[in-house]
């Protein structure tokens, strides 16, 4: 996690979507320059987990998390003149009809008004 974040911040970006995190459960971890909410199976596989690593510079713009599934979440972020969603969806390695996947990304999808 350290080198990724370590990246992130030679780069200067702001926010990662974060796939194959492998842990279970949810959880948020602190760190001094950065942030990763995190969820992934409730049962121990070693398998898949999905989340976000971000900058400390944006940790406190965060409005919202939620989790679709282990492979599936989303984040919205406070804005200047608008609220963001990201949704990370990976779809390289997943295999789904696309009447399954549609349903995925509505079920994630933002709600509000205020969205783009």
């Amino acid at each position: 996690m350290q080198e990724v974040a370590d990246e992130m911040l030679k780069y200067n970006f702001d926010l990662l979507a974060v796939q194959e995190i492998r842990w279970q459960g949810q959880g948020r971890i602190d760190k001094k320059d950065f942030s990763l909410i995190y969820s992934g199976p409730n049962m121990k596989t070693g398998l898949f987990g999905t989340g976000f690593l971000i900058n400390k510079t944006v940790r406190g713009s965060i409005l919202d998390y939620q989790t679709v599934n282990d492979r599936i979440c989303k984040i919205r972020l406070k804005g200047k003149f608008r609220n963001v969603s990201i949704v990370s969806l990976p779809t390289r390695k997943v295999k789904m009809r696309r009447t399954a996947f549609t349903r995925l990304l509505m079920k994630s999808s933002p709600t509000s008004q205020d969205t783009i």
